[in-house]
């Protein structure tokens, strides 16, 4: 090799280190904020510079977090390109601009941040407190107001829940989702109101939400607090300019105490808390009267009205067994409604009689226990009953007077006098025979329809099961008995109900089923319910009553589940 080529390629390769080392001197993370002293729920503008080589990414901002909350970010790029040494060199520049707000006061760092291989340079910052004169005039243009019409509940009713912001000036940014309230849940009443109110002689605009809380478990509930995060101006809440002022406001927690159902609710009782309950019971035509004819179908319908609670909690009324008739309930239909007082739930039961035999029938009044959360006291709803006879279709309403009978009709007639028999019994016996056989299709076509629904995967209601809901209500069940979660799995057994049955109550499953199956859905509501439950409960029991149910069913363990949105917008 000749000494010269050497040394060419040595002066390449130093030639090639330096202008390495040189263009990675040149890269460089460098961090500034707008002012390095400010009050707290002001923001600070923090904006992080990278010069060199595209970085292909942005520094991780997670360390942020520790002191600061992060209310929104935005980045802007420029490149530059010059020839140096007969190359041509390309510069990046790119800005990341963060809007900062600090969690609490003191001494606080904007710590170093990491793009790649580069690091940004640490920033003292202090943040103190809000002057008297500094809050006034903050709560001149922004405030909160929350409420909660109660601060002492029982468990399962209703907390109405008002939230109001007020403004005075020119604002921008979002008002809060629903609160996400543990063990409760949550439903809107007011999803948004505004209107224009006066106070201290200043005018302000008004958004009002209002919210329908039910816990589930007695005990403490801390309602969030309200916050609100916006800009005065007319740009968007995450498009800060430098010109642009920050306005924040946040409302007081709210704390509602739970207490369980009463001592003296009757044990075994579906626990109804209510501001008002109302019992309408109705025949159809004619079926109010004492007298019924063997045969002929009647129905009786009962409507539940109730203030302040869902209608999940509604419970069963027409479930009895009557001797000498057949009983046909019809789905039960709830329905809920958002009054002045918050929610309005209404359950409608219809039950189909057919008499079969003649004799007395008695259906005896039906006292349905609630607790008055108005008056705080035991109440008792009464459905009316019913005395009737059942007479055979054979025989009429009135026996007919001895004018009307020709004396020269014989009383009994035989087989062999069939023209006889006709003129005797009248068109009677063939009235029973068609009713007879009414009933006898009836049966028949019911049977087969239940068998058909079985078949098609369909609930006891007759309503179809979407197979999917099923199961991941019941893969979620399963995963929460396992666990040990008494909450969790008394809402997952809710849904699995609703999708399994058409049906939210576990407590009708209960009814329903009795037996084990009874049993270990009131173990599973002491758990949650009752304050003097002792012992850790656990969900194998539950779990084995209900696994014949799923096999049965189309649900199975382990399935794929999917997540419900929390809060959907």
């Amino acid at each position: 090799m000749q000494p010269g080529n050497t040394s060419i390629r040595r002066s390449l390769m130093t030639a090639l280190l330096l202008w390495l080392t040189s263009s990675a001197a040149s890269a460089n993370l460098l961090a500034t904020v707008d002012r390095d002293t400010l009050t707290e729920y002001e923001v600070l503008t923090l904006t992080v510079t990278f010069s060199g080589d595209d970085p292909g990414g942005q520094p991780n901002f997670a360390p942020l977090q520790r002191d600061w909350e992060i209310l929104g970010t935005s980045s802007q790029s420029s490149s530059s390109i010059r020839i140096a040494g007969g190359r041509t060199v390309r510069n990046v520049t790119t800005d990341w601009i963060v809007q900062l707000r600090a969690q609490r006061r003191g001494q606080l760092t904007i710590p170093p941040l990491q793009l790649g291989a580069h690091q940004s340079n640490p920033i003292p910052v202090v943040v103190g407190a809000r002057s008297a004169a500094a809050e006034r005039r903050a709560a001149e243009i922004l405030f909160f107001e929350t409420s909660v019409d109660a601060r002492q509940v029982y468990v399962q009713s209703q907390i109405v829940y008002t939230v109001r912001l007020f403004w005075s000036e020119s604002i921008t940014g979002e008002f809060p989702q629903p609160p996400s309230v543990d063990n409760a849940v949550v439903e809107t009443l007011v999803d948004e109101n505004r209107f224009v109110t006066v106070r201290n002689n200043k005018r302000y605009n008004v958004l009002e939400k209002q919210y329908a809380i039910f816990p589930q478990r007695s005990g403490r509930i801390d309602l969030p607090k309200e916050v609100f995060n916006g800009a005065r101006g007319r740009d968007s809440l995450f498009s800060f300019s430098r010109k642009q002022q920050a306005v924040y406001a946040e409302s007081k927690p709210l704390t509602v105490e739970v207490m369980p159902r009463p001592a003296e609710f009757p044990a075994g009782a579906p626990w109804l808390p209510a501001a008002r309950l109302d019992v309408q019971a109705r025949w159809s035509d004619g079926a109010d009267s004492t007298d019924w004819r063997g045969g002929q179908p009647l129905s009786r319908t009962l409507t539940l009205t109730a203030d302040g609670v869902t209608a999940s909690a509604l419970p069963t009324v027409l479930n009895d067994e009557l001797r000498g008739a057949r009983t046909y309930p019809d789905p039960p239909a709830t329905d809920e409604s958002v009054f002045d007082g918050g929610i309005r739930a209404t359950r409608t039961e219809t039950q189909g009689i057919v008499p079969t035999a003649p004799g007395v029938i008695r259906i005896p009044d039906r006292r349905i226990p609630w607790w008055n959360t108005t008056t705080d006291q035991l109440e008792y709803a009464i459905v009316p009953g019913l005395t009737a006879t059942v007479l055979s279709p054979e025989i009429t309403h009135r026996t007919p007077s001895p004018e009307t009978i020709a004396p020269e009709v014989p009383e009994v007639a035989t087989v062999d006098q069939p023209g006889v028999a006709a003129a005797d019994h009248g068109f009677w016996p063939w009235l029973a025979l068609v009713f007879g056989l009414l009933w006898v299709a009836s049966t028949i076509q019911w049977f087969l329809t239940r068998q058909q629904l079985r078949r098609e995967g369909s609930d006891s209601a007759g309503h179809a099961v979407p197979p999917d809901s099923a199961e991941r209500a019941w893969t979620r069940l399963v995963a929460a008995c396992r666990d040990d979660d008494a909450g969790a799995s008394h809402e997952a057994l809710r849904a699995w109900c609703h999708a399994r049955w058409g049906f939210w109550s576990p407590s009708e499953l209960g009814r329903r089923h009795g037996g084990s199956v009874a049993d270990a859905v009131r173990e599973l509501d002491a758990a949650i319910y009752r304050a003097d439950a002792t012992g850790a409960w656990r969900g194998g029991a539950l779990l084995a009553v209900l696994e014949p149910f799923a096999r049965n069913g189309a649900e199975r363990a382990g399935a794929p589940a999917g997540l419900a949105r929390l809060n959907p917008a």
